[in-house]
């Protein structure tokens, strides 16, 4: 829901002459709009009469059958005064309309003053409106040039809300013509006109060509201004504005590529605002999407700006900025969440994010919540693109090794009430899930590479004492690996001898329970040992 067209358009319908109402002082926001509102209409009514005027002069030019206009194949200077006075005609004025638009792309001359001024003030009609925009735009093109009167129009649909986007175009227009710099009012709503959000359930996502346009063209002329605009937005209350001005820079990132840069920054405190994804929408989701828009193009400002915001975030945030890297690999070729056009750049951004996810699992100052968000995003890659994990192996095996003793010193922690016990369970079952997930992104490393896995795994395991907890915990993590690796039927020689030394260690029952649950993993498999010469398996446990 547009809010904030919702209140003004119930204040000038309820507010003005209320018997109930009593002005509690000058400075308010239901006066500020009334005035607003007084303004556009003492403006509109002399437009009006201006107009009136014009069409007054091209009704006495005129007689006979208009409707004979319709149908002539040819364009004359008659017949277009003839398809302007029908514009008011409410049988024939969208047929009308479209001739015009045909006429003025063959004989723009036969277009007098008083012919576009009647045009510009049919601008706002909610069905014809739109042909008389295109038509006076296309009378301005290639070597004209746009009346001072026609942007004067185009704003007043602006104000209006009717027509907007044909109007942003020729606004567009008109500054690049005239080379002028905008106010701050018309940015401000050149910005608002695009509105994405909608809590209707079948909503249609619109496409704004008019109005990026013209907001390239206000870049161009007044960044600072537009600049402004755009992080006023993100700043406000309200999840639906949030949500349009993450969408309108996303269109704008290829056009005003400093601009994009510069938005990183307050896209990623808008994170800390309130946020739901009632029916769908979430401001949070579109801040994300829309920096891993602008990492794929300008990956390390975008991560350097991520590490400086990772510091002053909150723990809620900083798992919501988490997902920029969800939507990066979810952007990829495998899945292309985003445009087929940028899977591939999106896939090649895939190894930049790995690193920042592996130091988010590692690190002990983040929030299990945060690092749980990281550990799925890892688990997708491992999932879909595991050849990216290789080279990060150590740092997986690391990342395990940290949260089996983050989860083992949480445990020794004994709650002091029902409450903290609640929240302790909470807690533990997050860990569980998260070594889960980074097991999972191992796995898919096992089947890209799996002797790589295995000849770490060889290394590692042997040095770990079971008698100690956090290293038991660890050493049965990584025994799930075997299971996985034991799909491989070439490899089976090399992991009995492995998951039998498991099994016999008498010193931690999860480790032996782990190398069974293992030995189950594969031996259910379609490649179990079963399929394996009996020689090769009775060789590994000579």
């Amino acid at each position: 829901m547009h809010l904030t067209q919702v209140a003004a358009d119930f204040i000038t319908a309820n507010c003005r002459n209320c018997q109930y109402h009593e002005l509690v002082s000058l400075d308010n926001i239901g006066r500020a709009i009334l005035d607003k509102e007084d303004e556009v209409i003492k403006r509109r009514d002399s437009e009006t009469k201006k107009h009136n005027l014009a069409k007054h002069r091209l009704q006495k030019e005129v007689s006979g059958d208009l409707t004979e206009a319709l149908h002539r194949e040819d364009v004359t200077a008659q017949s277009v005064l003839e398809l302007v006075v029908l514009l008011d005609n409410e049988t024939h004025h969208i047929e009308a309309a479209k001739k015009l638009v045909k006429a003025a792309e063959i004989a723009p001359e036969f277009f007098t003053k008083d012919a576009v001024e009647v045009l510009c003030s049919h601008f706002p009609d909610p069905v014809h409106g739109e042909f008389c925009i295109d038509t006076v735009h296309l009378l301005a093109s290639p070597t004209g040039l746009l009346s001072e009167m026609a942007f004067r129009a185009a704003k007043s649909c602006l104000e209006e809300v009717k027509n907007t986007d044909k109007a942003c175009s020729l606004i567009g227009t008109y500054l690049h013509q005239h080379n002028l710099v905008p106010e701050s009012e018309l940015v401000r709503q050149v910005v608002y006109t695009q509105w994405y959000a909608s809590d209707l359930p079948n909503r249609v996502y619109r496409s704004y060509a008019g109005g990026n346009f013209a907001l390239k063209v206000i870049g161009e002329k007044a960044f600072d201004l537009l600049n402004y605009a755009l992080r006023e937005q993100l700043k406000s209350d309200s999840k639906h504005i949030r949500f349009n001005a993450a969408n309108v820079i996303q269109a704008l990132i290829d056009d005003l590529p400093e601009l994009a840069r510069q938005m990183i920054d307050p896209l990623i405190d808008s994170l800390e605002l309130e946020d739901d994804i009632y029916n769908g929408i979430s401001a949070d989701g579109a801040a994300c999407r829309t920096l891993a828009a602008i990492y794929i193009r300008h990956p390390d400002h975008t991560q350097e700006k991520l590490n400086e915001g990772y510091r002053r975030l909150s723990s809620d945030a900083k798992e919501e900025a988490v997902r920029v890297y969800r939507f990066i690999v979810l952007g990829g070729k495998r899945l292309s969440d985003h445009s087929q056009e940028l899977a591939g750049s999106f896939e090649s951004c895939i190894s930049h994010v790995v690193s920042p996810l592996l130091q988010i699992v590692s690190g002990f100052a983040y929030h299990v919540d945060v690092k749980a968000a990281a550990a799925e995003t890892l688990e997708t890659i491992g999932k879909y693109n595991p050849e990216y994990l290789l080279e990060n192996l150590d740092g997986l095996l690391g990342a395990v090794a940290n949260l089996t003793h983050e989860s083992v010193l949480l445990n020794e922690k004994k709650p002091q009430t029902n409450l903290e016990g609640l929240e302790h369970q909470g807690t533990q079952a997050t860990y569980s899930r998260t070594t889960h997930q980074v097991i999972d992104a191992l796995k898919g490393i096992c089947r890209h590479n799996p002797r790589a896995v295995l000849g770490r795994l060889k290394e590692i395991i042997p040095n770990l004492d079971s008698s100690q907890r956090h290293l038991a915990a660890y050493k049965a993590a990584l025994a799930a690996l075997f299971g996985e690796l034991g799909r491989n039927a070439e490899l089976l020689p090399e992991i009995i001898p492995e998951l039998y030394k498991l099994f016999l260690d008498f010193s931690s029952v999860l480790v032996r329970g782990a190398s069974i649950n293992a030995i189950t993993n594969w031996t259910l498999a379609k490649k179990s040992y079963f399929s394996v010469p009996r020689s090769a398996l009775l060789s590994g446990f000579r």
